[in-house]
């Protein structure tokens, strides 16, 4: 059985971080984030179709 293709749907960045939600919820976070360089899965959204990301030095936002 094919599994479905992952693509990201949403991208954001503000100053050293970026993050990017992908088809399946998962966000995934890159950048510089406690003074440290990190790429990682970070969570999972819940189920509903994400409509707009923002993010600030200190936060994410999602509208679902």
């Amino acid at each position: 059985m094919k599994k479905k293709p992952l693509y990201v749907t949403h991208v954001a960045a503000c100053r050293s971080r970026s993050v990017a939600v992908l088809c399946n919820n998962e966000v995934y976070e890159w950048g510089y984030i406690d003074d440290k360089q990190q790429f990682s899965c970070v969570y999972q959204l819940p189920e509903g179709k994400v409509t707009q990301v923002e993010i600030g030095l200190s936060f994410n936002m999602f509208l679902m």
